[in-house]
């Protein structure tokens, strides 16, 4: 039977003279950071120094002390820190020298930066090394069947798996960690608050629909940083719903970009429509059911499109609507957040993510159990939407309970009792994505019909929309009902100002 071994394999130091004079730069000016000094313990501590390589010696030397007494003794200030380093030994008279040198010398934001990452790296690497051994020796244990209990096989390689995955998460950038803390002690406050009070007064810090009321339940429109879901049973009209979004964020919004060089774009991700359907979609949705796309040419149908301010081809500040197709099930959050991230290497910056729909997507980890698989996919994308700062809207289908609930209902006034007594237990498979999201929503599109002696003397339409679940502020109102629009089955009438 195999055990994993506590042994830690030392590691080649690559690091030349002027990284480590780097690094001791970096703590004796960042003695606040006490997570980058455990990284750079955690990192010299597996150094292999060449005992031959004197100059090496000495600043790895000085930088396990400095760390020691930042982390040990919680000593944050340069001066403070100078006073307590021993220099008593073999290493006296060069340390001085090296910290003489050294002391009051600085670094750019930016050198400290890839300096921190380069350390992170390095810890990485270091872990990786130091288990890979064991878990490859384990691994040809249980293919050969060379153990005493299968069980207890597993148990060391999932030991081993989950003790790679603690160190891997204990080595990230210290830098990038610190980024969101924040203390309520000293004066810096005051500027992240004028900060948040700027951000809370910029139009352009919400996403505005072409709905009065929906924009009021939205406290001004879709925030930065929040992921909502819509919920609804099949043919609800939950993909509509995702769609007038992506053209109000277009229509009826101006963006403030963080790079003003790129262009504003609204992501429409379809893992269920092809573009093509898409598009004729948009298409009845401006113009309805009695204006068909194949009646018209391209250059036709791009001028009414253009009039409808969805095609912009000469308006270089306004925000583009992307779509984008991806088949089911091919495309992880992962992917997503890669996907943004070249869209911004092409000079555009998305502003709103519209993601159709949940349950199409695969998470970053993929899970056998989908209610577990659906609750990463929903905190995943969250993740996405706070780092990004941009809103993000989603979809997810409520069980076959609800669907009766719904069908059972026999004339208009009960479709919509029925609509309002449905809740966060009606969600299909997971209900851990009401608690990662920031907003749940149910929609349903409902029909008000009449008949006479058989015939059909009156059809009505309606879009239903009622909130479930909120992690932000209280919405006044959490409900409403709107007509659709006349002659048009894809469409509600717009009424913002």
């Amino acid at each position: 039977m195999s055990k994993q071994s506590n042994y830690i394999e030392k590691i080649s130091m690559k690091f030349n003279i002027s990284q480590l004079n780097r690094t001791i730069i970096a703590l004796l000016n960042n003695g606040t950071n006490r997570k980058f000094a455990s990284n750079v313990s955690r990192l010299f501590g597996l150094f292999d120094v060449q005992k031959t390589d004197i100059e090496k010696e000495v600043r790895s030397y000085l930088i396990r002390t400095i760390c020691s007494i930042i982390c040990e003794k919680n000593i944050i200030d340069k001066d403070a820190i100078l006073s307590f380093i021993d220099l008593d030994g073999k290493y006296k008279d060069d340390a001085e020298v090296i910290l003489n040198d050294l002391f009051n010398k600085e670094i750019s934001e930016n050198e400290m930066s890839e300096l921190d990452k380069t350390i992170s790296n390095q810890l990485r690497y270091a872990s990786v090394e130091n288990a890979s051994d064991d878990l490859m020796d384990m691994m040809q244990n249980l293919k050969t069947g060379n153990y005493d209990s299968f069980e207890e096989e597993i148990e060391n390689i999932n030991v081993g798996v989950e003790g790679l995955a603690k160190n891997l998460r204990n080595s990230r950038v210290s830098l990038e960690d610190s980024k969101s803390d924040i203390g309520l002690s000293n004066s810096s406050f005051i500027n992240i608050l004028d900060r948040q009070i700027k951000k809370e007064k910029n139009p352009s810090s919400k996403v505005k629909t072409g709905l009065q009321t929906l924009n009021s339940i939205l406290n001004g429109g879709y925030e930065k940083g929040r992921e909502y879901v819509a919920l609804g049973t099949a043919k609800s009209g939950k993909s509509r719903f995702l769609l007038w979004n992506a053209i109000w964020a277009k229509k009826y919004n101006e963006f403030q970009l963080k790079d003003p060089t790129k262009t504003p774009v609204v992501v429409y991700l379809s893992l269920e429509n092809s573009n093509e359907e898409t598009i004729t979609r948009i298409w009845n949705y401006c113009f309805g059911n009695n204006d068909e796309l194949k009646n018209h040419t391209a250059i036709e149908a791009a001028k009414k499109l253009q009039q409808c301010n969805i095609f912009t081809p000469d308006s270089p500040g306004s925000p583009e609507l992307l779509l984008w197709y991806r088949k089911n099930k091919s495309i992880s959050t992962v992917d997503v957040n890669q996907m943004l991230e070249d869209l911004e290497k092409e000079g555009k910056e998305c502003v709103f993510l519209v993601v159709d729909y949940l349950k199409r997507l695969r998470s970053a980890v993929p899970n056998k159990e989908l209610r577990f698989e659906l609750s990463q996919i929903t905190d995943e994308l969250s993740t996405i939407s706070k780092d990004r700062d941009i809103p993000i809207l989603t979809a997810m289908q409520l069980n076959r309970d609800a669907f009766r609930t719904i069908e059972d209902a026999r004339n208009f006034d009960e479709k919509l009792a029925a609509t309002n007594r449905l809740g966060a237990s009606n969600i299909g498979e997971s209900i851990d994505i009401i608690q990662n999201c920031d907003m749940g929503f149910i929609v349903n599109s409902v029909s008000h019909t009449e008949e006479e002696d058989g015939q059909l003397v009156f059809n009505d339409r309606f879009f239903t929309f009622k909130v479930i679940a909120c992690r932000m502020k209280p919405p006044k109102i959490s409900s409403f009902t709107h007509r659709f629009a006349e002659d048009n089955d894809m469409a509600l009438p717009e009424d913002i100002l």
